[in-house]
């Protein structure tokens, strides 16, 4: 059996995997730049979770 540590290592690299495929597809099919305004709330949001992800994690 996996630890949960390993686990959770393994899904975020995943999920960051891919978040950097589909940003960089898309900016190649699109040839747009990343517009701050609109993308530092949602960065916000993804590291407050992230926060608080690893509190609940430590917890158990």
């Amino acid at each position: 059996m996996f630890e949960v540590s390993k686990i959770s290592f393994l899904l975020s690299c995943t999920i960051l995997s891919m978040s950097l495929y589909t940003f960089a597809v898309f900016n190649i099919k699109h040839d747009s730049l990343i517009n701050i305004k609109i993308s530092t709330l949602p960065a916000l949001g993804i590291i407050i979770v992230g926060i608080i992800g690893k509190i609940f994690f430590l917890m158990l």
